[in-house]
């Protein structure tokens, strides 16, 4: 019995460590069986940082969005606004919206969200860090 109510507390703190960010948890053990809900907060903001002129996702990006895209798949009825920045030159304009196009790629892509859950925006020039791309659930 302690191992069973040790492995429950781990894989609670687990859960909850990686989805905080996201969304809100509730978590229950009836019998040592373990179900999780998952709901779209009101909002909530997650950045995601891109090395300076790359468009590849870090390792810890894709641990981000896999997250979110699990949320967002379990929950149809919540959607993500995804914000990218730029400087007011073209290669950082353009990189912004690359940065835009590989998040919404690997959500639609590897995480089979529906892209009627993403709302693009422009780029929003000179608002924020370039190497970022905010996303905020509703």
């Amino acid at each position: 019995m302690f191992i069973k109510n040790k492995f429950a507390g781990v894989l609670c703190k687990l859960i909850i460590k990686a989805a905080l960010p996201f969304m809100l948890i509730t978590f229950s053990l009836p019998g040592f069986s373990q179900t999780a809900s998952f709901t779209c907060r009101s909002v909530s903001v997650t950045t995601i940082a891109f090395r300076s002129n790359s468009a590849l996702l870090l390792p810890t990006a894709q641990l981000q969005l896999n997250v979110l895209g699990d949320m967002l798949r379990r929950n149809i009825s919540c959607h993500v606004n995804i914000f990218g920045y730029a400087s007011n030159d073209k290669a950082s304009q353009q990189l912004g919206s690359q940065h835009i196009e590989v998040v919404k790629n690997y959500l639609v892509r590897y995480k089979r969200v529906s892209i009627n859950q993403l709302i693009i925006n422009p780029i929003l020039q000179s608002k924020g860090d370039p190497t970022k791309v905010d996303l905020i659930t509703q």
